[in-house]
């Protein structure tokens, strides 16, 4: 390309010196404008153009000079001479200084212009972009007809620059291959387009009611599960049909029917059933019968049962209901303490406490069950409150011991005291710090129940004595008789005193004396009082009365033969 442009340059001076030289040797007229050259490459969509393909060069619209191609060094390559215009014409024959020159190749117009200059050479490689003509779709299919499930290839005849495919097939479904193949699963008349796109545009081709697909005749079939079993047996039925269906019949055997695809159906009595369904679509009707398919047998029966109550106080009376399920025709129950019953729903008396098993075993033409619960049945000792206190009376502050004496089983206590104090203890101690009398009661609590004890004026508490007793005794010991001489010894104010001296005497004197005639140990009381209140002091085995000494002799007498 550098020794093509160098050759053309050359020779481009080289005509121009000669012209030049003629005019000064005065040869001829006057030269003219010496014209506007122009050399370089072609390409057309980025590719060198043939050999031959013509450049033409345009100024305002009209065309002033043409060439064509040709290749050099692997590269298409033109040369172009515009004249200048004459200007001693009216007409325009060429080209002016400052024209812009439009190029064509082959008449697509390149993306490059120059500008008419006398005398130049320019080099100017033009380049042009061209629009490809759009695609025409054009398709064809395997077959146009056929039975679902149906594949169709279908092959694309589309012509010209494509670079990619659109194809509906007319239910919904779509591919953007060239050559798809697919399946058509309803029976229908479908139309069928596709859409090509390339550079130069797109372009559809739609074939109307272009594939017709028949639906299979109907051909059905089922199973069921289970197909053995007791009474009530649930058996859930499958349909597994072929073909356009539009309706199910079923007919279970023992009057009962379906029009559901996949039903299910109790069967509630003991037989052997035969099964059929029936299925309907456009092309007709098939049916499958089974004979003696679902099998159901009497059901086994389930023991179970209730009671009321099922605890309570020796003697219990205990109602029992049977619930078991099945066809039950003998009822054996056993009540746990040695009683028995073959009634369906019997009462059974619990006379001792205790707890008590139950058990029932049903009989029927299905077979037997039994069903037992451990202790199940509650008898209770009937619950009895009562109870003890130590001491129950005496001055205050009183502290009293109570003691439970309650029968039957307890798990609670509850003592109210009558002066605002309670426990819950089972043997509590309470101290009574007002004198009076006091009402004491105790609720005793358990399964069996409650119940309640109450003592009125319980306690007798006394208040701390305004006088107080006291003596002494001189001699407390002695042998009978023995006179013995009581001082009192008493403090308060007092108005009386009694005295007992324990031998079944006694003596209302401050100070008295008293002759034990007899021996033994005696208890000796005191009692004072006033006119508020009175106090009693007595000492235990306080007076020891010895039998009386005696004086012995002897009288020898003589012996006489």
């Amino acid at each position: 390309m550098v020794i093509l442009k160098k050759n053309i340059a050359s020779l481009l001076t080289t005509v121009v010196v000669i012209s030049f030289a003629a005019a000064i040797v005065g040869i001829g007229p006057p030269p003219p404008i010496m014209p506007s050259n122009f050399y370089g490459t072609a390409m057309i969509n980025g590719a060198y153009v043939a050999d031959g393909t013509t450049i033409s060069a345009w100024i305002d619209g009209s065309k002033y000079a043409e060439t064509a191609t040709f290749t050099f060094e692997g590269e298409s390559v033109y040369t172009i001479e515009i004249p200048a215009d004459n200007l001693s014409t009216g007409g325009k024959e060429g080209g002016e200084a400052g024209d812009v020159v439009d190029f064509k190749i082959g008449g697509v117009a390149a993306d490059q212009t120059g500008t008419w200059s006398s005398g130049t050479n320019v080099e100017l490689n033009l380049t042009a972009t061209t629009t490809p003509p759009a695609p025409v779709a054009d398709f064809s299919s395997s077959s146009t007809m056929g039975e679902v499930p149906w594949i169709v290839n279908f092959t694309d005849l589309s012509t010209g620059s494509i670079s990619s495919w659109s194809w509906d097939f007319g239910d919904g479904g779509s591919s953007i291959l060239p050559n798809p193949s697919y399946e058509y699963a309803t029976g229908g008349t479908y139309t069928v387009s596709l859409t090509v796109t390339g550079p130069g545009g797109s372009d559809t081709e739609t074939k109307f009611d272009y594939i017709t697909v028949t639906e299979p005749v109907p051909v059905t079939s089922f199973s069921g599960t289970p197909t053995l079993g007791e009474a009530p047996l649930v058996v859930y039925f499958t349909a597994t049909d072929s073909g356009k269906i539009g309706t199910w019949s079923w007919n279970f055997g023992d009057g009962g029917t379906s029009s559901a695809q996949n039903p299910s159906h109790e069967y509630t009595v003991a037989g052997s059933y035969t099964v059929s369904l029936t299925v309907t679509g456009p092309d007709g009707s098939d049916t499958e019968t089974k004979f003696d398919y679902i099998t159901v047998t009497e059901p086994s029966p389930e023991a179970n049962f209730t009671v009321n109550p099922e605890s309570g106080v020796a003697p219990l009376t205990v109602d029992f209901t049977d619930l078991s399920a099945g066809n039950i025709t003998a009822w054996d129950w056993d009540f746990g303490d040695g009683g028995s019953s073959s009634a369906a729903n019997p009462s059974h008396e619990y006379s001792n406490p205790g707890t008590y098993p139950v058990s029932l075993t049903v009989s029927g033409p299905g077979g037997t069950d039994t069903k037992t619960e451990q202790d199940f049945i509650t008898v209770y000792e009937e619950i009895v409150a009562d109870f003890s206190a130590s001491p129950r009376s005496g001055e205050s502050p009183l502290v009293v011991n109570f003691s439970d004496s309650s029968s039957g089983e307890i798990t609670s206590w509850l003592w109210t005291f009558g002066d605002g104090g309670s426990s819950s203890q089972s043997d509590p101690s309470h101290q009574f710090t007002g004198p009076g009398g006091y009402t004491v009661s105790l609720t005793v609590s358990g399964p069996a129940g409650s119940h309640t004890e109450t003592k009125v004026d319980y306690i007798e508490v006394s208040s701390n004595p305004a006088i107080i007793a006291d003596f002494s005794a001189s001699p407390i010991t002695g042998d009978a008789p023995l006179t013995v001489s009581f001082t009192e010894l008493a403090w308060g104010n007092i108005d009386s005193w009694f005295w007992s001296f324990g031998d079944g005497s006694s003596s209302t004197a401050p100070n008295p004396t008293h002759t034990y005639l007899w021996p033994g140990v005696y208890t000796i009381s005191l009692r004072i009082s006033n006119i508020e209140e009175y106090h009693i002091e007595e000492k235990q085995d306080y007076i020891t009365v010895n039998e009386p000494s005696r004086d012995y002799f002897m009288i020898f007498m003589p012996v006489i033969n």
